[in-house]
């Protein structure tokens, strides 16, 4: 989920995922305008490889709207 947390409209509110360990099918959430307080949803699709073989996998994820980066 995503939550606007802010006292003003966040327009076009987006999720960006992006990995260089995982393969990303579908990276990018396209959640949409959010009232303050408002939470949005999406879905976003990814698959480890069968050989991969470290404890931890490493995502970047970045949420932004029509001002910006958060």
């Amino acid at each position: 989920k995503v939550k606007n947390v802010g006292k003003g409209l966040a327009k076009g509110v987006e999720v960006v995922l992006s990995s260089s360990e995982a393969i990303v099918y579908k990276n990018v959430a396209q959640i949409g305008n959010l009232p303050p307080g408002g939470e949005g949803e999406g879905t976003l699709v990814f698959f480890v490889p069968a050989n991969f073989n470290k404890k931890q996998i490493h995502f970047y994820l970045k949420v932004r709207e029509a001002l910006g980066l958060w």
